[in-house]
């Protein structure tokens, strides 16, 4: 675990170097940067439900005490550092967190009333498009707490953004619009 920790600390210094390189070595600018953490429901202590993830505690207790904002001496030379406080980091994480949708799509479906095999002729009369709406909408704390990410990690973060789902005509519009669309950037 110790290795573990050690190597989460030089993941953390290499990131802090790549934001100051990115800002062409303004400490300043790079201080006031904004890091993501992708997958961050990769990320969950499930040791409690005895799932394979056994670090997840460890890389959360690990990511609370990089977003103290402390100061890491960054090594940029040949025994050279730069003392880059990091109170002022903008920090973000994502991830899809998709066990919360499965048993949430249950209890939205419960709620309707059905129990037991009823429940699969609930999910029928409905489309897809709803089901998926309301369950992303019903997330709360609680919901990421279940999962495994700690309340402290939680409480780091200003705000809980769920991004609703877009339907399959949604995702073409998207596509398709050359003010939206990736594709059409490229063309």
């Amino acid at each position: 675990l110790d290795f573990f920790i050690l190597l989460l600390t030089l993941l953390w210094l290499l990131l802090l170097l790549s934001l100051l390189l990115e800002c062409n070595n303004d400490l300043e600018k790079a201080r006031h940067g904004i890091v993501i953490f992708d997958e961050l429901d990769k990320r969950a202590d499930t040791s409690k439900t005895g799932d394979e993830n056994v670090n997840g505690g460890a890389v959360q207790n690990q990511l609370l005490k990089f977003m103290e904002g402390t100061v890491y001496d960054v090594p940029v030379g040949r025994n050279q550092t730069v003392k880059f406080d990091t109170s002022d980091l903008v920090v973000m994480a994502c991830g899809a967190f998709q066990e919360i949708f499965n048993s949430i799509e249950e209890e939205v479906v419960k709620k309707k009333g059905t129990l037991g095999f009823s429940m699969e002729a609930a999910k029928e009369s409905r489309s897809q498009d709803e089901v998926l709406k309301e369950k992303y909408m019903s997330i709360s704390t609680s919901d990421l707490e279940d999962y495994g990410i700690s309340s402290q990690l939680i409480g780091r973060f200003e705000t809980v953004i769920i991004f609703p789902p877009h339907t399959v005509n949604e995702l073409i519009e998207l596509e398709t619009n050359k003010s939206t669309s990736n594709l059409q950037c490229e063309i």
